[in-house]
């Protein structure tokens, strides 16, 4: 469910376009009017990839910290990466964290 509040009202006039809700507890806003190109969510992608290898798994909060990357950018770099079959998610107590795909043969 999404909360829509005022503020998104008033930076509408602002000519920014700012979506804001709730989810699990969370408050989180994001700006629609942010244009990224092919190249630099590619770039971004080569950045969590990065993090990932060296890091191993990391979850969604800990990558934002440690790529320095807004939530718009490192959610558009993980669906790039996704795409691609570069990395798998798992689910721990209700946690969920990134990690490099690796094939196991057996």
């Amino acid at each position: 469910m999404l909360i829509l509040n005022k503020l998104n009202e008033q930076k509408e006039k602002e000519g920014e376009i700012l979506l804001s809700f709730t989810r699990k507890g969370t408050f989180v806003t994001l700006n629609l009017n942010t244009i990224m190109e092919t190249n630099q969510i590619g770039e971004n992608a080569g950045i969590v990839w990065r993090m990932l290898e060296s890091k191993g798994n990391l979850t969604f909060e800990d990558l934002r910290a440690e790529t320095k990357l807004d939530m718009p950018e490192l959610f558009t770099a993980i669906g790039w990466l996704a795409r691609e079959g570069k990395i798998s998610f798992m689910k721990d107590k209700g946690v969920t964290s990134v990690r490099l795909y690796q094939e196991r043969y057996y």
